[in-house]
């Protein structure tokens, strides 16, 4: 296997675990604090902070970039942390309140 296909294989593998935890959060918030996701508002604010994130890495990330020796510089380091940091981020707060959404549409369509 390429560098190229492991590098998206781990990417996945990433975001479905960043996507996994997004729902055990949501799950732990719909059983422990209900209030703190139940208005539309608070939605709205998750979805704005992960967009923030994710907006905020990839024009970082298109930005001029570093002039150094293959990705092994301090700086170069630095760089890859915090577009996965700020990516894993929005994708977590993105995924939270759907996941939310979901298992509230889950519980109101239930039979009596």
């Amino acid at each position: 296997m390429d560098t190229v296909t492991c590098n998206y294989a781990n990417t996945f593998v990433a975001v479905l675990g960043v996507l996994a935890g997004a729902a055990m959060f949501a799950g732990l918030i719909q059983r422990f604090l209900p209030l703190l996701l139940v208005s539309p508002l608070a939605r709205s604010l998750w979805i704005l902070a992960g967009t923030l994130a994710l907006t905020t890495a990839g024009l970082g990330r298109l930005g001029w970039g570093i002039q150094s020796f293959g990705g092994t510089t301090p700086p170069e380091l630095l760089d890859q942390t915090v577009f996965w940091c700020l990516s894993l981020f929005g994708v977590f707060c993105i995924a939270v309140p759907e996941t939310l959404a979901i298992f509230n549409q889950r519980r109101s369509t239930r039979p009596s």
